[in-house]
């Protein structure tokens, strides 16, 4: 079973994996962890899984080849499942969003304007209008940018003004997320750049991916190709509080471009990416790859085509954790087995993972997740 992920990401980049660490793991210290698989859970169903979303026990997932919608329990079992139309007034296409909120109820969004609110049945509640139009033609599914804070939707969209998210500097001049009062229609302005990043520079880089997490009423940001955390406090307006480095052993960055016009030239390099955060009361999660740097990637010669598949199993993917007490923890290897991760809700309880089928070669008649768990050594 192919995962929509890779494609999306083969198109906008080079290609998407799953893979399985091949560095050592660090010296041990009282944060070190270790990334186990408890159990597994079958639904009966067959379809290619793009993006999902769990919460107390209960799993909304998206399989985008049908635009068909699931949801079920954390056994299994499917408690609804509603195909919708590709096409018409109140037609979606290529979710890249799927937020469960704390009624049972659900918001589905892609990178193009209007979301919907859906109920335990996944029938249309409400559709939801911004007060100004998108202008992302793009997005990422396995990226966190929706999230709740003081009753309202904090939440990765730009066409505030009719600006493009792919004019130059728009990072470095422009706020970065809104924050939406459903109840009024209006949305406010937030977050900006913080000067230690790159992205607040005159230099130019390859565009990243936002993703952030709320805890409290601080929001964890992270710019996909930059290896730092960017911390602001929404109580204080959304003022920018610190950066933190987390320290990946390995994160390959791009060049910087000459222009507007160029671009990176990912068919000799693969950059470190990090593809989602979730701050909980226990600390900080990060997940990221560790990229491939131009020697490597000429040592095994990916351009070729029966060589590149392989390429995918050399990557590293890992989590690292950060507490304040403790600071950052080792990498911690995610096995090429364990696919997508749609939600974390605590480091200390499990969540659930779509199994790679792909990597495993196993065709089968039914969706498997892995339900694994962060434990400390």
């Amino acid at each position: 079973m192919k995962n929509y992920l890779s494609i999306l990401i083969l198109a906008v980049c080079i290609f998407a994996s799953c893979t399985e660490s091949t560095d050592t793991v660090d010296e041990l210290t009282d944060q070190t962890w270790e990334l186990v698989i408890l159990d597994s859970i079958q639904v009966d169903y067959l379809g290619e899984v793009s993006t999902g979303d769990f919460r107390d026990g209960i799993g909304v997932l998206f399989d985008y080849t049908s635009n068909t919608l699931l949801r079920i329990d954390d056994t299994g079992k499917i408690l609804a499942q509603k195909t919708f139309p590709q096409d018409g007034p109140d037609s979606f296409q290529f979710l890249d969003t799927i937020e469960q909120d704390s009624l049972g109820g659900t918001y589905i969004k892609n990178f193009m304007g209007a979301f919907y609110y859906l109920d335990e049945e996944l029938s249309v509640s409400r559709k939801v209008e911004m007060p100004f139009p998108s202008t992302s033609f793009d997005g990422a599914t396995d990226s966190k940018a929706f999230e709740f804070w003081d009753n309202k939707i904090l939440m990765w969209y730009a066409g505030r003004d009719e600006k493009s998210p792919y004019a130059m500097h728009y990072l470095r001049d422009e706020y970065l997320l809104e924050l939406f009062d459903e109840s009024t229609g209006e949305s406010k302005a937030m977050l900006r750049t913080p000067p230690n990043s790159k992205f607040a520079s005159d230099k130019l880089f390859d565009r990243p991916t936002v993703s952030f997490s709320v805890f409290d009423d601080f929001v964890y940001l992270t710019f996909s190709n930059e290896p730092l955390v960017h911390m602001y406090d929404l109580s204080k307006g959304g003022e920018f509080v610190q950066s933190l480095d987390f320290e990946p052993s390995k994160f390959i960055l791009g060049p910087e471009l000459k222009d507007e016009y160029d671009y990176a030239d990912f068919s000799k390099l693969v950059e470190g990416r990090i593809w989602s955060i979730y701050a909980r009361e226990e600390g900080v999660l990060i997940k990221y790859w560790e990229g491939m740097d131009e020697e490597q990637f000429a040592i095994g010669d990916f351009t070729t085509p029966e060589n590149f598949p392989k390429l995918q199993n050399q990557i590293a993917k890992n989590y690292k954790v950060y507490s304040e007490k403790e600071g950052w923890s080792n990498d911690i290897p995610i096995p090429n087995r364990i696919g997508q991760v749609f939600e974390v809700e605590s480091l200390s309880e499990p969540f659930f993972a779509l199994r790679n089928d792909e990597f495993l070669g196993e065709e089968q008649d039914y969706i498997t997740f892995y339900k694994v768990q962060l434990q400390k050594k």
